[in-house]
């Protein structure tokens, strides 16, 4: 009887200190500037576009596909797909591995289109037997960006109201193609103990991206990507009553624009194979997505649908976003006979 009471006692202890870091932060984001988009309505399925530290904060090898696209009816719109796969190798009979991670990925809008490969390399350290842990890791990859010149028309190149691709433009000359190398690296702390010690797990993150500031200019001006600074959060709440709940925030900082999305994800299992999500994320004066997913052994499928708030959304029909996700998820540690508790992490 003791054992439980120090158990709930500790868990609501542990629980409201990291309740009320997330409420800290939501009142600070809450002040920043006006955000954009953030780029993923299930950002935990392109792990490596939120952490690259993320790469090894679990134990599964995992392969991810996601597909987003949005505004559909603008100009062709936007259509994203994406290929993820991570991998641990485990060393120090689990007490640190090695993680390796790959990332494909085509963006498309119009005339333009961007393909980054990605590969990030990791460490994870387990802190403590009590379930603190560290992961670090580093990603770098190579980004090819192309633009059809044929698709663009100019203000000059109309005549009494009239369009000739022939008329001449001032504008100036535009590549074709234009490549670069990325870099980026990230940290995550994150608190997984044994479900029989506590019922509560968590997490906070920081990444950065674009450290090298690379051109991406399609002139031969120089045109260099602003580095990208990005914080996550989130608590993982446990029940009796095969309920999770999973609060969380990010934050994104680039440019001088800033993204913030406040999330929450509540798991319902039935048996221990099967598990149903259902969530969302709100994304300050721009949208709401709502989020469901559905998880069977080591797969899973996501869903999610924007539906936006901002002024251009209430003036402008079809500017609609739907993101599908498909995962495959193996758990190495067990495999290999390792004694390493869940990550707090959502595949979603």
């Amino acid at each position: 009887m003791n054992i439980s009471v120090t158990k709930k006692e500790t868990t609501k202890r542990t629980a409201a200190l990291f309740a009320g870091a997330l409420v800290i932060v939501f009142v600070l984001a809450s002040n920043l500037s006006d955000a954009q988009d953030v780029r993923y309505s299930q950002p935990y399925s392109v792990p490596l576009k939120l952490n690259p530290a993320l790469t090894g904060a679990n134990n599964d090898m995992a392969v991810k596909l996601n597909y987003r696209t949005q505004w559909g009816a603008v100009d062709k719109g936007y259509s994203t797909p994406s290929f993820t796969f991570l991998f641990p190798l485990f060393v120090n009979e689990g007490k640190g591995k090695l993680n390796l991670g790959l990332l494909a990925l085509n963006d498309k809008a119009g005339a333009y289109s961007k393909t980054d490969i990605s590969l990030s390399v990791g460490y994870n350290l387990k802190l403590t037997d009590a379930g603190h842990n560290l992961s670090v890791a580093v990603i770098g990859g190579y980004v090819m960006q192309s633009l059809n010149t044929s698709e663009l028309t100019f203000d000059d190149q109309y005549v009494t109201g009239t369009y000739d691709a022939s008329n001449p433009t001032s504008e100036t000359t535009l590549n074709d193609n234009t490549s670069y190398a990325d870099m980026g690296f990230g940290l995550m702390y994150y608190y997984n103990p044994a479900k029989e010690t506590s019922m509560m797990n968590a997490y906070f993150g920081f990444s950065m991206y674009h450290l090298n500031k690379p051109n991406e200019s399609h002139t031969d001006q120089t045109g260099g990507v602003p580095v990208q600074q990005s914080y996550q959060a989130g608590i993982k709440l446990m029940t009796d009553q095969n309920l999770d709940f999973t609060p969380s925030i990010n934050m994104i900082s680039q440019g001088g624009s800033e993204e913030i999305a406040a999330g929450l994800y509540v798991d319902y299992s039935i048996g221990e194979k099967m598990k149903v999500t259902l969530g969302g994320w709100y994304r300050k004066r721009t949208s709401i997505a709502v989020v469901l997913g559905f998880r069977y052994d080591m797969y899973s499928l996501g869903y999610s649908y924007d539906v936006g708030t901002s002024e251009l959304n209430k003036a402008v029909t079809g500017l609609s976003t739907h993101e599908i996700s498909l995962g495959f998820n193996m758990d190495m540690a067990k495999k290999k006979d390792l004694e390493i508790n869940p990550s707090p992490f959502s595949a979603y």
